[in-house]
This record gives C-alpha cells, structure tokens and sequence, in this order.
C-alpha cells in the first residue's frame, strides 16, 4: 500500500481542501465560485495556467465575471 504525504501530489503541495484563495467572503457566488476553486484549488492553475484545462477554466471564469484574472493570480498566489 502507498501512501503519500501531506499535500503531496499537488503543483503547490497544499491540498485544494486546506486552500481558501476562493474563500466565499472574496464576494464570487454560484459558477465562479466553482471555477476559482477548479482553476486556484483543485488544479493549482497559478503555478502552470498553459495546461490545456486551465486555458479554458480562465476562459469560462472570464466570460461569467467579466474579470481578466481569477483571484489567485491577481493577487499573486504562488
């Protein structure tokens, strides 16, 4: 049996349930909420945005807000 340590396994080694860059307080509701998380959390899209599922998570983030970036790289999470 493997197991693997804290966070390991993530770009950033921080699980994306420990991460709070899209925390609700930051006033994003309903999808883009969902997309911050997917694009900040859960494919840590800060650290490599040229993967192919992080091009089109900005895409949809971008359309539903009208924001250029999401939160985790406007202020410049790494």
């Amino acid at each position: 049996m493997l197991a693997l340590a804290y966070g390991d396994g993530t770009p950033d080694s921080q699980p994306p349930a420990e991460e709070q860059i899209c925390d609700p307080a930051a006033g994003l509701r309903g999808a883009a909420y969902g997309l911050c998380v997917a694009y900040c959390e859960a494919n840590d899209c800060e650290i490599q945005p040229d993967k192919h599922a992080c091009e089109v998570l900005l895409g949809n983030f971008q359309r539903i807000t009208g924001e250029s970036t999401v939160p985790c790289v406007s202020i410049g999470i790494q």
